[in-house]
């Protein structure tokens, strides 16, 4: 597919401003809907599938370790979304950003993949950014102050952007 590189990222921000915004309106299937439907296209255009099959996996254990941590240590209070309010566990439209995440380091955010100290930075700046806009739309519940909020998940998210870039390396070569 020409411009593989484009549908990769502007699919992945789609469906992700769409998750945020279908979860605060309680319309928890729109946003993974469109994820699948994204991921699907992927799979069927790259011709890498088993290394990036793995890194999906990679992600989505990582997601699910994460986002639970931050529920079940109390920094994020609720989810909107259909896991969170029967099991209390990070939601289906969180988990499949995750992933999408994943699918983006080997086409449209290949520009840091190996430079370790830019992924724990950007991790570190947008990951909170990410978190912050979610609660804005009401999607989620920060449960402690915005400073407070931003330390923890700045952190987190930089040590796990620079995890996931390390793995995707030893995936790529």
């Amino acid at each position: 597919m020409p411009n593989f590189k484009i549908f990769n990222i502007v699919s992945f921000y789609i469906y992700w401003w769409v998750s945020i915004w279908a979860a605060s309106e309680e319309k928890y299937f729109i946003g993974p809907l469109l994820a699948v439907i994204s991921f699907i296209i992927h799979f069927v255009v790259i011709e890498e599938k088993m290394k990036e099959l793995y890194l999906l996996l990679v992600c989505f254990i990582i997601g699910i370790l994460l986002e639970n941590s931050f529920i079940n240590f109390g920094i994020i209070e609720e989810y909107k979304g259909i896991l969170f309010e029967f099991y209390g566990i990070s939601p289906l439209w969180v988990l499949l950003l995750w992933i999408g995440f994943g699918l983006t380091l080997f086409h449209s955010s290949i520009f840091i993949l190996g430079k370790f100290k830019l992924s724990f930075l950007l991790g570190f700046i947008f990951g909170p950014i990410i978190y912050f806009s979610a609660h804005k739309f009401g999607s989620l519940t920060l449960k402690l102050s915005y400073l407070h909020s931003y330390l923890i998940l700045g952190i987190s998210m930089g040590l796990i952007v620079l995890l996931i870039n390390i793995i995707a390396v030893k995936v790529y070569d």
